[in-house]
């Protein structure tokens, strides 16, 4: 199920505080960060300074207004202003919050493309990917690096014009479940059999993980994973 809500690129000065997910359904924020005001007051340090390390202005403004909206999210689950949102990191380098209401174990997942941002908060492990399928690359030799055995074989047996779609079809669902896992790529992701049917899933070490497909726009693929079922998404353009 998906709820869609109208465009809103400036949240209230006051937002109202959100009701967490039910365990099950997972909330898709979308946005466009180049529509979005950084607020550089409610970034911590180490934010600013990555901000001020990049290389052009479009890439400063899109990284600033992609931490800014993170924390407008969170600080509304959370019932605190987006300073006060804090995360830890585990050892491969997920992002995870630091003060989750207890016994919620709320979980977020971020992914952003050019100026493409996508926001998965669930009660759960949580992963999102979105991509752009449009960028000239060696989707051959891509393959081969991320698919397993079976997936390779079906996608070289596909025609070319259907190549493209496949490979980033299975790539960001692969990449989501990566993202839950929060193992990085220390993972060999051909050793993750998702498969070409749907409903896609992933059962590791006793513990499965379902995916769906996000329809985000067209040539920008997207797709969310979490730790058991999926019962709803709700999307909100933010």
């Amino acid at each position: 199920m998906s709820e869609r809500m109208g465009p809103a690129n400036h949240p209230p000065a006051t937002p109202a505080t959100l009701t967490l997910p039910e365990p099950g359904d997972i909330h898709l924020w979308r946005a466009d960060l180049d529509a979005i005001e950084p607020d550089l007051a409610c970034l911590n340090d180490e934010e600013r300074a990555r901000a001020a390390r990049f290389r052009t202005a479009e890439l400063t403004h899109r990284f600033a207004a992609g931490r800014t909206r993170l924390r407008q999210v969170l600080a509304r689950y959370l019932g605190c202003t987006p300073a006060k949102v804090k995360f830890s990191y585990n050892p491969f380098g997920r992002p995870e919050l630091a003060h989750a209401p207890p016994g919620s174990n709320l979980d977020f997942n971020l992914s952003h493309t050019e100026n493409h941002f996508l926001l998965a908060v669930a009660r759960g492990r949580v992963g999102v990917d979105i991509e752009l399928s449009t960028r000239e690359t060696d989707l051959t030799g891509l393959a081969r690096q991320v698919m397993s055995p079976d997936e390779l074989r079906t996608f070289e047996a596909l025609p070319d014009p259907e190549r493209t779609a496949a490979f980033f079809a299975l790539w960001t669902a692969k990449e989501a479940i990566i993202k839950v896992l929060g193992t990085g790529f220390s993972r060999d992701a051909r050793t993750l059999q998702i498969g070409w049917t749907e409903p896609l899933s992933l059962t590791d070490a006793g513990r499965t993980y379902r995916v769906r497909r996000v329809d985000y726009a067209p040539g920008v693929p997207a797709a969310v994973a979490l730790e058991g079922v999926v019962e709803n998404i709700r999307e909100t353009q933010s």
